[in-house]
């Protein structure tokens, strides 16, 4: 959830599969795309192929993350909630680097979520432990807490175990290009 930007980096496209088999139909199969047009902007799609359900999502960050100051990040997206239930949302995070403790940072992030279908604004958050090449991110998602433990395979490849609801198992794979 950084909002710090390596404006030399090339890679605007991201392609992200997710797959928990114990998860309903449209929550077992998820792909993202998602194509940043500027280091703050990016456009995408989300597709679920089990139920042919394709949905926008984007990502504003109003504000990077300096020393000073946490990124700001507004978004909408379409994601699976509680008892399956498939929604679209808007958010709003702050996110911070506040601790780099022997190659080992920690990123907290909070905000809120409107999830459409509960027509209800909730709290969001999480935090983020990353050493090299490895990632873990424990996440409350407006419904549920989450956790994925990832590891960068080469520049640009990500592979991650995730567990959903902290019960549902599963993998995803996210590459940059």
């Amino acid at each position: 959830m950084s909002g710090q930007v390596d404006v030399n980096n090339p890679k605007r496209f991201n392609f992200n599969l997710r797959w928990i088999p114990e998860k309903s139909d449209d929550g077992q199969i998820f792909f993202s795309w998602k194509y940043w047009a500027t280091n703050n902007i990016g456009l995408g799609l989300d597709y679920r192929p089990k139920t042919n359900n394709a949905t926008f999502s984007g990502t504003w960050r109003l504000f990077s993350e300096t020393e000073q100051q946490p990124a700001i990040i507004l978004g909408t997206s379409t994601d699976d909630f509680e008892d399956e239930i498939t929604s679209e949302s808007v958010y709003i995070t702050a996110s911070k680097k506040l601790l780099d403790w022997q190659g080992v940072s920690v990123s907290p992030y909070i905000g809120a979520t409107y999830i459409f279908e509960f027509d209800k604004l909730r709290p969001i958050g999480g935090v983020s432990f990353r050493k090299d090449r490895y990632s873990a991110l424990f996440l409350y998602s407006g419904a549920d807490p989450h956790m994925t433990l990832s590891y960068g395979l080469t520049d640009g490849h990500l592979v991650s175990f995730v567990l959903w609801g902290m019960e549902l198992p599963g993998m995803a794979y996210t590459m940059r290009f």
